[in-house]
């Protein structure tokens, strides 16, 4: 028996058939699990903004600011009784040893840093350490008027993580960013 040998347009319309095929497939697998994965993004975000914000915030109101020609959004927090206990909002930085980092920071009611989250890419073991408390311990309660948001040897009052300097110094940058960004905006009409 003969072999068979495929011509060019064969050959072109058998590859074109799969690449049809492979991309309706695509297009399913992208519509089935897009409103899974964005319900858990949301989770995630709700989740992270119980942590900053401060205990006994029943509801979150959002808010649009616009800071320095960008669009800043700030959830309110309030408790059962409708009096605010804080806020909560993002502020990031590029000046990070592995890039941009974002912080999720919770305000309390006395405008004092009460907790934050970061999404980074900070060395594991060094840099990463931003998030333990130990570091995050000497920004609760702390706000414009009573901490210098920079490490000890550039004059502030922030212990550094030993080996983590650069990290250390983007945490200061973004936490001093995000409360005069802040200030700005408790300036603001509501």
């Amino acid at each position: 028996m003969a072999k068979k040998e495929f011509t060019s347009v064969q050959i072109f319309s058998i590859l074109l058939g799969l690449c049809i095929v492979s991309s309706a497939i695509l297009a399913w697998v992208y519509n089935v699990t897009k409103q899974p994965i964005a319900d858990v993004e949301a989770k995630k975000k709700q989740d992270a903004l119980r942590q900053v914000l401060p205990a006994g915030t029943e509801k979150i109101e959002v808010r649009q600011f616009k800071y320095k020609g960008k669009d800043v959004e700030i959830q309110d927090g309030f408790d059962k009784n409708g009096a605010i206990t804080g806020y909560a909002y993002e502020a990031e930085t590029d000046k990070g040893y592995g890039g941009t980092i974002l912080f999720l920071i919770g305000i309390d009611a006395g405008v004092e840093i009460n907790a934050f989250v970061a999404d980074h890419k900070e060395t594991p073991g060094l840099g990463d350490n931003i998030m333990s408390e130990n570091f995050g311990s000497q920004f609760k309660g702390k706000g414009l008027h009573n901490f210098k948001f920079k490490v000890m040897k550039d004059g502030g009052d922030v212990q550094a993580i030993t080996a983590a300097t650069i990290s250390s110094r983007a945490a200061c940058d973004a936490f001093q960013k995000g409360l005069e960004m802040f200030e700005e905006f408790k300036k603001s009409p509501k």
